[in-house]
């Protein structure tokens, strides 16, 4: 079982409505291989009756969907070092202090931003 999996798993056992979201979609845009493994992926969340939602925070993608979810809930990001949560957030709630950094250019991997877990008030009707 994948990271994903074991996320979404612990989020219904802990009583949360999980979604899924994809960022950094534009990069699957320009190779249409990956956008159809991408597509697939999100279909077998689909079917399981798990939201997807597609964005990119370097490209504005996606985010009202987005904000729309995070809406007047509590909500937890999680997923692999690299793929934009910190970006996702900074992007919604320019006002802040998230800090981001670039993937490593030596391993392509993401940098550890964010050193502990935190909570957030983020406003309701974020722009």
């Amino acid at each position: 079982m994948g990271l994903v999996d074991r996320i979404l798993v612990a989020a219904q056992s802990g009583g949360l409505i999980p979604v899924v979201c994809l960022n950094k979609i534009d990069l699957a845009a320009a190779d249409s291989a990956e956008l159809a493994e991408t597509d697939e992926a999100l279909a077998h969340y689909q079917s399981l009756g798990i939201r997807t939602i597609r964005t990119s925070a370097e490209l504005n993608i996606g985010l009202d969907s987005l904000r729309e979810v995070l809406k007047d809930q509590r909500t937890v990001l999680a997923g692999h070092s690299g793929v934009g949560k910190s970006s996702l957030i900074r992007t919604i709630f320019p006002d802040l202090d998230i800090k981001v950094a670039e993937v490593s250019g030596f391993n392509d991997k993401g940098r550890h931003t964010p050193v502990l877990p935190a909570a957030i008030r983020c406003p309701s009707a974020a722009r």
